[in-house]
């Protein structure tokens, strides 16, 4: 999916707004993870996009993992 400048700026928004509420920054292929579907089930014929959300989930279990053993 390509994001046009209004979309860009949006996401980049929201992102920021995260950080700033405490959320951890994960690793993935991008700068996250973001689709779009029109029906459902949609999402599933995009395997670039569940490829990315494999590898960020990965990314997420990792640093859960290390996160935990600090404790």
């Amino acid at each position: 999916m390509h994001f046009g400048w209004g979309q860009s700026i949006t996401v980049t928004a929201i992102y920021n707004w995260m950080l700033s509420c405490g959320v951890i920054c994960v690793p993935s292929e991008l700068n996250g993870v973001t689709a779009v579907a029109s029906k459902p089930g949609d999402i599933l014929k995009q395997e670039k996009r569940l490829r990315q959300a494999e590898y960020l989930g990965e990314n997420i279990l990792n640093i859960t993992k290390k996160l935990k053993t600090r404790k």
